[in-house]
């Protein structure tokens, strides 16, 4: 189950000196270890959810505590899985970033507030670009996915991803919500410069409840251009 932690609009500079700077302490200590801190989501439409999850171990020879997760904006929430982790074991906080009223591109983060006496506070962020100007080499059509409510309600859906190029590309699956999407299919060839992808809801999904997610694909062009698909569904949205 996911813990809500709570979410302050808080500047770098109100975070108190003390908790910031490494400690000396003897004995066994934990460790805290983020392998990704930064993210990037690509283009993506404005006015729906993106998602990323980072993973947060625990190196160190005594159980880590998570203090906090404080995010720079509002529009930004972070739930965390768990708060207390043994040595050895791992968990993840997961960034939601409402893309309402953005159009253009911009970075968010969150600090990571734990007792780790060397590294008490660790940055994460993300990028995302909702710039409509922008015409990246491949997007998505539609845009987003809505896989309905109640009679509606549909476990499965597809879309294309749309080339604007003659350039041969690739299509590569960077990162997915994998509590709201089991299995992705993705053609293995261009039909005039469109590739239909499917997506198929996990089992675990309960129609009469609102879920949120994304897809980023990446393509291999020279920029490493990326797209996320968001995705919603269930309750009464």
């Amino acid at each position: 189950m996911l813990i809500e932690l709570a979410v302050f609009l808080v500047p770098a500079i109100l975070f108190s000196q003390a908790e910031n700077q490494p400690q000396t302490i003897s004995g066994p200590q934990p460790k805290i270890e983020v392998p990704e801190t930064s993210f990037d989501f690509g283009y993506a439409p404005s006015g729906h959810y993106l998602l990323h999850s980072y993973i947060l171990r625990n190196i160190g020879e005594d159980t880590l505590h998570i203090k906090r997760v404080r995010t720079t904006c509002g529009c930004t929430k972070s739930p965390l899985v768990k708060q207390v982790i043994a040595p050895g074991d791992s968990t993840y906080v997961t960034l939601i970033f409402n893309s309402t009223r953005y159009y253009h591109k911009v970075r968010k983060a969150a600090y990571i507030t734990s007792d780790d006496p060397q590294n008490p506070r660790v940055k994460i962020d993300f990028t995302a670009d909702m710039d409509t100007l922008a015409k990246p080499i491949i997007r998505s059509d539609p845009a987003a996915l809505d896989f309905g409510s109640k009679d509606d309600f549909k476990t499965e859906k597809s879309f294309h991803i749309i080339k604007d190029t003659k350039e041969k590309l690739d299509l590569t699956i960077v990162d997915y919500t994998k509590d709201v999407i089991k299995e992705i299919k993705i053609d293995k060839k261009w039909k005039k410069n469109k590739r239909e992808v499917t997506l198929t809801l996990s089992d675990d999904i309960n129609p009469q409840l609102f879920f949120k997610g994304s897809v980023t694909f990446e393509a291999s062009d020279s920029l490493g251009t990326r797209i996320t698909v968001p995705v919603r569904g269930g309750g009464a949205h």
